[in-house]
């Protein structure tokens, strides 16, 4: 990723490259983004607070650190609603980004054919878990937050989800080459 600034150009790394760039350039047409997807997103974060990349959309979890000792600064968060773990930051919508919501997530996933004994149980075992006070705390510190869900709400959700992204994708023009 370094190095490849170009003039006039504002480098910005990014998970959610489609979208970033939809938004910054309605928002900035004078210093357009230019999309770098990082391998990884600790190399991203090293070239955000490095000066090499302007700015970067990434999950609270891994910036957290970086937010607290004050190695970068974070503007708002991509979600819908403000997150718990860093309530004084805007969401972009708040900010100024009309519509934007973009949420990272993590579910877990048994395969298609999983006895439903069994997706009933564990998805009990983990909704007791992730309520308990100290798991809580635990994800809060990491800027984490869970969220239960039955499986058919999960899987309701990651299908809208893929529609919602599919969508940006096909109206972005981006390709597999």
């Amino acid at each position: 990723m370094r190095g490849v600034s170009l003039p006039g150009a504002c480098a910005a790394a990014t998970w959610l490259a489609l979208a970033a760039a939809s938004a910054g350039a309605a928002a900035y047409p004078e210093r357009p983004l230019r999309m770098i997807v990082p391998q990884a997103s600790a190399p991203g974060m090293n070239d955000v607070i490095g000066g090499q990349v302007a700015l970067m959309f990434i999950g609270l979890p891994p910036a957290m650190p970086h937010i607290k000792t004050g190695r970068v600064r974070a503007l708002a968060v991509t979600g819908a609603k403000r997150a718990e773990a860093a309530a004084d930051l805007p969401t972009m919508m708040e900010a100024g980004v009309p519509d934007y919501s973009a949420d990272t997530w993590f579910s877990v996933l048994l395969p298609a054919g999983a006895s439903p004994q069994i997706v009933a149980r564990l998805n009990a075992d983990l909704t007791a878990i992730t309520r308990s006070p100290e798991i809580r705390q635990k994800l809060l510190r990491m800027g984490m937050e869970a969220i239960q869900s039955t499986p058919e709400g999960c899987r309701d959700y990651m299908r809208a989800e893929i529609k919602k992204w599919g969508q940006v994708v096909k109206a972005s023009g981006a390709s597999i080459k």
